[in-house]
Formats: C-alpha cells, structure tokens, sequence
C-alpha cells in the first residue's frame, strides 16, 4: 500500500491533503469530527504518487460511497496549526465538487470512520464553529475558476 504524504519529525508534522467545497443551496457539506466538535471539509491525505485530484475522488468514495468527477481546483491553503499535541503545516488543494450527489440531507456518519460525520450546515453559521482552515468562510467567498492561495493560522 502506498504511504500517504505525511511527514512526521519531533512534534512537527507536515502533510499533502486534497479536499472538495459541495454547495446545495445555502448549505455547504463538512465533517464534523465528533470528539473536538471541529468542522472540516471532506477529503483526505494525498497518497505518494498520487494526484489531488484522484486523491480527492477516491477519499469521496471511501467516505460517503458517491463517485464524484466534475470538479475543478479552486485554492491552495496552507494550514498552519496545533493538532493532537503536534505543529502542522499542511499544504491543501480545495476542489469545487459539482452536487449532483446523493448524500444524505441529515448527518451520516463517515464510512471508514465512526468519530466523523458528514453534515450540512448553514454557511451563515460557519462563523460561530471552529472549522479548519480557520478562514473558510473568506476561502467560500469566490469560488470561480481563478486560482486563490490563503495562509490559516490557529485562531
């Protein structure tokens, strides 16, 4: 099996992940991971020898069982932050993922993980949740075909 992009060293970690923005509506899909009550975007760490792009469609398929291939690539963060005891910097390609998806409008839990599910939460609410990166609300602003890149840091 091939490794993800993780480099660990000390207390630092680095690490590739690829995640997707799914709008319906108002509504914009996370995972909310049920032990620290973050909120994340879907997806996952980039395998070596892997692209983001299919990195990004096989997380989709391991977590929610949905093929997903209408996507384009539309920021690069990169997320500075405390996790678990470790500093982070993790580098992140944000994909648009077009929802014609059949994922439930109530929380699900996550497939290959019990502590995460997925939800559907009110993008006027993002604000008032401890989301990662912690300026998802600005990254949400724009989502056209332009090529962004942010800096998050822990808040």
């Amino acid at each position: 099996m091939t490794e993800d992009w993780n480099i660990e060293a000390g207390n630092d970690l680095a690490a590739l992940r690829a995640s997707g923005i799914v709008r319906r509506g108002n509504k914009i899909l996370l995972d909310h991971v049920l032990d620290t009550g973050e909120y994340w975007l879907p997806g996952g760490h980039v395998k070596i020898g892997e692209t983001t792009e299919n990195a990004l469609k096989r997380e989709f398929q391991e977590e929610l069982t949905v093929a997903i291939s209408d996507v384009h690539l539309t920021s690069i963060i990169e997320n500075f932050r405390h996790w678990h005891g470790y500093r982070t910097h993790v580098v992140e390609f944000i994909y648009v993922v077009e929802d014609s998806l059949d994922i439930s409008d109530t929380p699900v839990l996550t497939a290959d993980n019990d502590n995460v599910e997925k939800r559907w939460v009110e993008v006027s609410e993002l604000s008032n949740l401890t989301t990662s990166p912690s300026n998802l609300t600005e990254l949400l602003t724009d989502l056209s075909k332009n090529l962004r890149h942010f800096v998050s840091r822990d808040r």
